[in-house]
């Protein structure tokens, strides 16, 4: 595959891709929330429009509707499964919904059909953000296959990645000609920074595999301290603001490795889906108080579990000093937490996401651990049960 030859590995990729989710139209671009801001550019949203999201995710959703032109409206969730309210998404509708964004969070899935029977307006979009749960099915269906559209990360931490990146994809053919046309005016990231994307991926990549993934994360954690490594999420967007490439495609220096990725995607989703099953088997017998609710009919899977403690603190500690990584997705519960008025965001009015913010942890369930990383995990959980009976008491 020849490394000069931009054109043709981007092709490639799509066609790739597009034959694991049902030979949809496939859109790369440098990152999720950037995916989603181009969808909804293409839809043309305006002023004074409204795209509704979850009260329980990442800063980058309600900054990507920003920069697209709309106002993000936040529905609380459902505090068994993180997901979607469906009575708090209902009193939100109204003639300015252009759009609704479902989540599919950390491996639980969400019944698109069960959103779209209640909409009072068939023509609002919906939109699945597969960004922590790709390759997971519900019903035996892969989710992304559903909705008008869906939006995937391919960032360092996601379960398919080449350290940066987004895909869109898109199932409704109107939706799709929108899409195709604005794409054909969206540019490239400079050289230089693209460069630098590329080492940073090698870099982490050699740090976070499997031999050394449990050292290795700390030197990535440092490389990120130090200023040698960006972060995905730039601060100017925390404070509602976006950089001029904020919308770009997937950087040419990127496309081979993604190529690579989705090639082995059976491979890395089945290790991902055994992994998170073997997990929660344990957290099922210690009686930890899991989130969602998993069908012997459908794979989850994410690059980590979630599940509630009574003591989040204690929790992580008692971790660290074994040196498990635990992951507190979505700690804000919006994250981070905004300040900036133009997020249109008081956490006050969430209950549901605010006590799952409160007592969530995760752990990790990736392709780059090894069996042994496993069995840590599992003794942990089992001398933190023993040492803090009342882990799951609340």
């Amino acid at each position: 595959m020849p490394f000069n030859n931009e054109e043709e590995l981007r092709s490639t990729f799509h066609s790739k891709f597009s034959a694991k989710f049902n030979n949809k139209a496939v859109f790369s671009y440098s990152s999720a929330r950037a995916s989603l801001c181009a969808c909804l550019k293409a839809m043309g949203v305006q002023r004074g429009d409204e795209v509704l999201i979850s009260s329980f995710t990442c800063l980058a959703v309600p900054t990507a509707v920003i920069a697209g032109g709309a106002s993000p409206k936040y529905y609380d969730i459902d505090p068994d499964t993180m997901n979607v309210e469906k009575e708090s998404l209902k009193n939100l509708i109204s003639r300015k919904t252009k759009a609704i964004v479902i989540q599919h969070t950390l491996g639980i899935t969400v019944s698109i059909d069960a959103i779209k029977d209640f909409l009072p307006n068939k023509d609002i979009i919906i939109i699945e953000d597969c960004a922590l749960s790709i390759g997971s099915t519900f019903e035996n269906k892969l989710i992304g296959t559903q909705a008008d559209a869906a939006i995937f990360s391919l960032e360092l931490s996601k379960t398919i990645s080449c350290g940066w990146g987004g895909v869109l994809l898109v199932n409704n053919k109107q939706l799709e000609v929108k899409v195709s046309k604005y794409y054909e005016g969206v540019g490239s990231i400079r050289l230089l920074k693209s460069l630098r994307m590329a080492i940073q991926t090698s870099l982490s990549g050699v740090l976070y595999s499997s031999n050394i993934y449990f050292v290795g994360k700390y030197f990535i954690a440092l490389f990120f301290k130090l200023g040698f490594f960006d972060a995905s999420t730039p601060n100017i967007e925390e404070r509602g603001g976006i950089k001029g490439d904020f919308i770009s495609k997937l950087p040419k220096s990127l496309l081979p490795l993604a190529n690579i990725q989705i090639t082995r995607f059976e491979e890395i989703t089945s290790i991902h889906a055994e992994y998170s099953l073997r997990i929660r088997s344990k957290l099922i017998k210690l009686n930890y108080h899991m989130l969602g609710s998993y069908s012997n009919h459908d794979d989850s899977v994410s690059p980590r579990v979630p599940f509630l403690v009574k003591d989040k603190k204690s929790f992580i500690n008692f971790f660290k000093s074994r040196g498990v990584e635990v992951g507190t997705w979505f700690d804000g519960p919006l994250s981070p937490l905004p300040e900036e008025s133009i997020f249109g965001y008081d956490k006050a009015n969430y209950p549901n996401s605010c006590f799952i913010a409160k007592h969530i942890v995760n752990l990790p369930c990736h392709v780059k651990m090894q069996s042994y990383h496993l069995t840590l995990i599992e003794d942990s959980l089992v001398d933190f049960a023993l040492s803090y009976p009342d882990h799951s008491d609340f």
